[in-house]
């Protein structure tokens, strides 16, 4: 075993140096390096998403360069002549401006299409019509090019089925029919046939709309007649109103379709006939707010609340102002503007105007306020603060009130709404309280005559609550002896409390006269007599009693 052991570490050393050698004669292998991205130059027909597909071919086929249309149809297996493509190219120009509505702000701009309309990745469906029991659909496909990469173009499914659907058209038959000069002449790439139907339908379109609602009018107020009540916010039967305007915008925007003008100048109109719609429909909302507010109007000043005017006109003011911005953003949207940073800007500018107009806001929601909680209304004789008048006019941002001296004061009504605000005209009967003061020398009996004679008075006049009238002996002053007396007078009017209060005052003067003293008078009276001083016999016999206390402890 000693001798075997140093062979076989021999042998094992020999092996590893082996194995080195061989690995060293092995070249290394380099690292690899990721294969260089190929460069894809962006497509110059746009073909990357569908809507540049599609919009790229209705502008060739527009301009009736229809050599370049054909190179947005995917190539079939069977190879066509040119002129065959381009005939194809015309075709399904005429079906899509002839039958498809403007559709383009609808169609994906994503490159890779849309995923919820359950066709595979490299399919998109744009849109499908019908003719009777005919179905066309146009079809676009995902195929890599090797110049632009992945492009759509229009399917082979869709193109096999064009002169089929467009035998099917009406509007190929109306133009042989034409002068060639109406349909060979085409400034701006559409013929002129269609430019002067177009400009005749539009005011075909608004004489029909207005004999429409003509008769609709003549029979409301047939109805109204008929049924013998009054026609209200009626106006002239020939007035063109929003009505008007929205049924001759839909009439012209149909025939416009049926005429089958270009698909692509129809996506214009449609952003111009959206903006009049709009129009249109702001007309009809501020229409009906402000007939809401009127007939709201009347119903209040029939209760007497007609100071609820300036809430309503800012009600209407703010909703027609929301429905205004709504409609437009609807319309940005439809025009595929992206809504959100424009609802974002008019985020930050509110905070911004709030930031800047709090005094302008805290005016406005006192007056809110202020109108809402019907503390005051106009004709009130009121106390705001130290001012005291009548409220002439209740505003959005101040209250206007005429004081005593005729002068017209206007306070904010942020301060109103804070303010210690005392309504004088909201009372239910008014306070009569007076302190009678009475000459000192006045002796008990004379008091006691005088208090309940103005008693028998209060609890007797018919105009004076006797439930909670009271007369009392309250104080002995310096130089009188004063009598309170309190009494609730059962009227709300300011003149009426006065003629009262003249005749409970008259009254009373006479109590006193008859009792044969007087009302005092706020001054000093000197009186010179000879005093005899202290009664001794009174002051001996008190003595004598506190003595008597002290004795029995």
């Amino acid at each position: 075993m000693h001798r075997r052991l140093p062979k076989g570490l021999i042998l094992i050393v020999l092996c590893c140096f082996s194995m080195l050698a061989s690995q060293a004669q092995i070249p290394s292998a380099a690292p690899q390096q990721p294969p260089a991205p190929q460069q894809v130059t962006p497509d110059p027909l746009g073909r990357e998403t569908p809507l540049g597909t599609v919009f790229g071919f209705i502008k060739a086929a527009q301009e009736e360069n229809y050599q370049l249309a054909v190179r947005y149809f995917q190539a079939t297996s069977r190879r066509k002549p040119r002129q065959e493509d381009e005939k194809l190219a015309h075709q399904l120009n005429m079906i899509l401006n002839l039958r498809f509505g403007p559709f383009l702000n609808h169609i994906s701009k994503d490159p890779a299409g849309r995923f919820d309309d359950g066709l595979p990745a490299d399919k998109e469906k744009v849109g499908e019509i019908n003719i009777g029991e005919t179905k066309f659909t146009l079809l676009l496909v995902r195929v890599s090019d090797k110049e632009a990469g992945k492009i759509w173009l229009i399917s082979s499914e869709t193109l096999a089925g064009v002169p089929d659907f467009y035998d099917l058209l009406g509007f190929p038959r109306l133009e042989a029919k034409l002068p060639r000069w109406l349909v060979d002449y085409r400034p701006l790439s559409m013929p002129v046939w269609q430019w002067i139907a177009i400009a005749l339908l539009a005011p075909f379109a608004f004489g029909l709309a207005w004999f429409f609602v003509l008769l609709a009018r003549l029979c409301h107020r047939l109805v109204m007649r008929w049924r013998k009540k009054p026609i209200e916010g009626a106006r002239s039967l020939s007035a063109v109103g929003p009505i008007t305007l929205l049924a001759a915008l839909y009439l012209h925007y149909r025939f416009v379709n049926l005429l089958g003008a270009s698909l692509l100048y129809r996506q214009y109109y449609k952003l111009i006939v959206s903006a009049m719609l709009a129009f249109g429909l702001y007309w009809v909302i501020a229409r009906l707010t402000d007939f809401i507010v009127a007939r709201i109007e009347r119903g209040l000043a029939g209760r007497g609340e007609g100071s609820a005017h300036s809430l309503l006109v800012l009600g209407s003011r703010a909703f027609d102002a929301l429905a205004f911005i709504a409609i437009a953003l609807l319309v940005l949207r439809s025009w595929g503007v992206d809504v959100t940073t424009a609802l974002a800007g008019i985020g930050i500018g509110g905070i911004a105007l709030g930031l800047g107009a709090q005094k302008t806001f805290e005016n406005l929601f006192g007056g809110v306020s202020v109108i809402s909680d019907n503390v005051l209304r106009v004709g009130d004789i009121c106390k705001v603060g130290n001012q005291v008048g009548r409220v002439e006019d209740i505003g959005l941002r101040s209250t206007q009130i005429r004081t005593l001296d005729r002068t017209l004061v206007s306070i904010p009504n942020g301060t109103t709404a804070t303010a210690n605000l005392e309504n004088y005209s909201k009372r239910d009967k008014i306070l009569f309280k007076q302190i009678v003061g009475l000459r000192r020398e006045t002796s008990a009996d004379q008091l006691r005559y005088v208090l309940a004679e103005v008693r028998r008075l209060l609890y007797e006049h018919s105009k004076v609550e006797s439930a909670t009238a009271r007369v009392r002996l309250v104080h002995f002053a310096d130089a009188s002896l004063n009598i309170e007396v309190f009494a609730y007078v059962c009227t709300t009017e300011a003149e009426q409390f006065l003629a009262t209060q003249e005749d409970l005052l008259l009254r009373i003067l006479d109590i006193v006269e008859k009792s044969g003293t007087q009302l005092a008078i706020a001054a000093q009276t000197v009186y010179l007599t000879r005093d005899k001083g202290l009664n001794p016999e009174k002051t001996s016999a008190a003595e004598a009693v506190v003595n008597r206390w002290r004795e029995n402890g």
